[in-house]
C-alpha cells in the first residue's frame, strides 16, 4: 500500500469565507444528518446540499464529511471569531 493520505487538503484561500448557507450545513454534517435530511431541514433541493459541500471542502482542505463531522465545529468557532468586534 501506499503512504498514507493526509486528511486536509490545501485550502483554496485563505480569504475564502464560509457562508452562513454553509455554516448551516457543517452544523447538520456535525450532528449526523444526511442529504437528503438537510435538504429537507433548509428548504433545499439534496444537489444544492452537495454544492455546498463542495464548496465546503474546497474553502477548508477537508476531503470528506467524516473529516468535516469531525473538525467542522472548529471551522464554526473560527469564523465567529474572526466576526467578533475587537
Amino acid at each position: 500500500m501506499g503512504e498514507a493520505q493526509t486528511e486536509r487538503a490545501a485550502p483554496r484561500s485563505a480569504s475564502a469565507r464560509i457562508t452562513t448557507r454553509e455554516r448551516q450545513v457543517i452544523g447538520y454534517v456535525c450532528r449526523g444528518l444526511r442529504n437528503h435530511e438537510i435538504a429537507h431541514a433548509m428548504s433545499i433541493a439534496p444537489g444544492t446540499v452537495k454544492v455546498h459541500l463542495m464548496h465546503i471542502f474546497e474553502k477548508t482542505g477537508l476531503r470528506d464529511r467524516f473529516s468535516l463531522a469531525e473538525h467542522g465545529r472548529k471551522f464554526l468557532m473560527a469564523e465567529l471569531t474572526d466576526a467578533a468586534p475587537e
